[in-house]
């Protein structure tokens, strides 16, 4: 690291190669990730907004009783007609 400029500063709470050092941390951290380790993680997108077809596969992903399903579609259809 000879060839490093040496960086001047007033305030000694900056050490005198952090601007080189900062250049390095950039450097490694942007580089490509090299030792092979992968987690795939399975996930699913739901379209936005709220109707009948979300609240059924949100319930079908939980593994929720037919009676909460139930409760939460009248639910949405209460919403559905309040008038703002």
């Amino acid at each position: 690291m000879a060839d490093n400029p040496v960086i001047q500063s007033d305030n000694p709470a900056v050490e005198p190669d952090a601007g080189v050092e900062n250049a390095e941390l950039k450097r490694l951290a942007e580089r490509e990730y090299q030792y092979g380790f992968v987690t795939d993680i399975e996930s699913e997108s739901i379209p936005p907004g709220l109707n009948e077809d979300v609240i059924r596969l949100i319930s079908a992903k939980k593994d929720e009783p037919e009676w909460l399903l139930d409760w939460r579609l009248k639910a949405l259809h209460r919403f559905l007609e309040m008038v703002e």
